[in-house]
């Protein structure tokens, strides 16, 4: 092999290894925007029953 082709080699094992790790990345990111859609949705009905709770004593 020539150093041209292990640079190349090496390049290509690093872009596997960094594709790995966006991979990672975007799985935990899609796990918390999950949970951050599911802590809103709570949030919003909360204010929608206080809301309710509040109209129905006047």
């Amino acid at each position: 092999m020539t150093s041209l082709e292990i640079a190349v080699a090496k390049h290509e094992q690093q872009l596997e290894q960094s594709s790995c790790r966006l991979k990672r990345i975007e799985e935990k990111l899609d796990r918390l925007h999950t949970w951050l859609i599911g802590v809103l949705g709570g949030v919003v009905a909360s204010l929608v029953l206080l809301i309710l709770n509040l109209g129905a004593r006047r």
